[in-house]
């Protein structure tokens, strides 16, 4: 009996480890963070898809936005492909899904950094 409790805690638990986030920190200023899950990082040739969180302070209120996002590492464009914005504590403010249209990354942009670093991410 033992042995099977210990068995359906280690089953029921599996899950979770496929779903954890794994974020780092690319930029940080005063007013904006923005950090990539590494755990997300999927690379096809010269296209990488990932998850990227904006952390901003306006005002003394703190907002977030989550992107999933693609970016052709070959042409340097990105596309946005789904957006969750949300106040801190969680409270979803507004979900959308973009039409993918492309984004050129600006030279010496947060962007280009974080770009950069999925673009040479090797796990």
């Amino acid at each position: 009996m033992k042995k099977l409790l210990i068995l359906v805690c280690l089953i029921t638990l599996l899950p979770l480890a496929a779903f954890a986030d794994d974020w780092m920190n690319i930029s940080e200023s005063n007013t904006d963070v923005y950090k990539v899950d590494t755990s997300s990082i999927r690379k096809h040739d010269a296209i990488v898809t990932y998850w990227v969180k904006h952390i901003m302070v306006k005002n003394s209120i703190i907002e977030a936005t989550e992107t999933f996002q693609s970016v052709d590492c070959s042409k340097m464009d990105s596309y946005q492909i789904h957006v969750t914005s949300y106040f801190i504590g969680n409270k979803i403010n507004k979900v959308d899904d973009q039409d993918g249209s492309i984004n050129t990354i600006k030279p010496g942009s947060n962007q280009e950094k974080i770009v950069n670093f999925v673009c040479s991410y090797n796990d």
